[in-house]
């Protein structure tokens, strides 16, 4: 997935409260295959749904970059799903940190750095939407702290685990990913 289509796609699912801003640099997006933007919708809707977990009533969140996380979480779900990312780690979970920051509502407008940024993870594997805090210590195998905001319809991230292993085929990093 490219940066440009990336944004265009949460541009579409903005809300009064999440916003969407584009900082090119702000991240690759070469590993995360095209068929995860269907989740897109239902990610936002976790964000909303836990707005007050993140933003004070008069801010908003600006979202603007999705990409895969450092460490990783192993466990036996991602080969019980068929949702084998990495060949060469079959156990490893797919994870991917979405950044945003908060700010006003007339400070939106006027943003041109992503200075001061949060984080959370977002594991394509297992669908749930988490803190960074929880994700670290999943990496970590240490009973989990932090929270987790909710979990990705279930029906709705095997239908995108589907599409996806078709854009592994195509994908630039087919040699280390299921060819299916």
């Amino acid at each position: 997935m490219i940066y440009e289509e990336f944004i265009r796609c949460l541009k579409r699912l903005e809300t009064t409260q999440i916003k969407v801003l584009s900082f090119p640099s702000s991240c690759t997006l070469t590993q995360l295959p095209e068929a995860f933007h269907t989740i897109f919708p239902e990610l936002i809707n976790i964000l909303q749904n836990n707005f007050a977990e993140f933003c004070q009533q008069d801010e908003v969140m600006g979202l603007f970059s999705l990409q895969a996380a450092a460490g990783r979480i192993e466990s036996p779900l991602p080969q019980q799903y068929n949702r084998i990312y990495f060949l060469e780690q079959p156990d490893c979970h797919f994870c991917c940190v979405l950044n945003y920051l908060i700010l006003s509502a007339e400070k939106i407008t006027k943003i041109n750095d992503w200075k001061n940024y949060h984080s959370i993870v977002v594991d394509f594997t297992s669908g749930d939407i988490m803190t960074i805090e929880h994700y670290l210590f999943l990496t970590a195998n240490y009973p989990a702290e932090g929270k987790v905001y909710g979990q990705l319809n279930a029906e709705l991230l095997e239908k995108t685990w589907q599409i996806a292993q078709l854009d592994f085929k195509r994908a630039p990093y087919e040699k280390k990913c299921i060819n299916r």
